[in-house]
C-alpha cells in the first residue's frame, strides 16, 4: 500500500474516532476498537483474499446468526461510521479508498438486514362487530 494511501486511511480512521494498525498477510484496512465492556482493544479489518470484514472480539468469532452472518458490536459500529462519513469528506479521496468505503457500506447494510417482521396474534378468535 502507497504511503500516500495509507495517509488517506488513517486520516479516515481519525475521522471516525479510531486509529490504524499496519496491514498483514491475511488482512487490510485493519481498525484499532477499544472494548466497551473492557480495557482490551479488538480490531476490525478486511480479508485480504475477498474483502470479507471481520472483528477480532470474541463475539464476532463465536456468534453467527440464523441467516448464517456474523457480527459484533465492535464491527457493526466501525462499518456504521465509515458508511455514515459525508460525500464532501471522500471528494479528494483515492479511488482504492472510496473502493474500502463502498464495501464497508454495503457489510453495515448487509448486517442490519431487514426489519424483524413482528407477528400478529392470531385473529381466529377475535370477533368484529361491523
Amino acid at each position: 500500500m502507497s504511503t500516500h494511501l495509507r495517509a488517506q486511511i488513517e486520516q479516515i480512521a481519525a475521522q471516525i474516532g479510531s486509529s490504524m494498525e499496519p496491514d498483514t498477510d491475511q488482512y487490510v484496512n485493519r481498525f484499532k476498537v477499544e472494548s466497551s465492556s473492557s480495557s482490551s482493544m479488538h480490531l476490525v479489518s478486511q480479508k485480504r483474499s475477498d474483502g470479507t470484514w471481520c472483528c477480532s472480539c470474541r463475539g464476532w468469532t463465536m456468534h453467527v446468526d440464523p441467516q448464517g452472518r456474523r457480527k459484533c458490536k465492535h464491527l457493526t459500529d466501525i462499518l456504521r461510521r465509515l458508511a455514515d462519513l459525508p460525500a464532501p469528506a471522500l471528494a479528494t479521496m483515492d479511488p482504492a479508498v472510496l473502493e474500502m468505503i463502498a464495501s464497508a457500506r454495503t457489510a453495515f447494510l448487509d448486517l442490519g438486514g431487514s426489519a424483524p417482521i413482528k407477528r400478529r396474534r392470531s385473529t381466529a378468535a377475535r370477533q368484529v362487530d361491523l
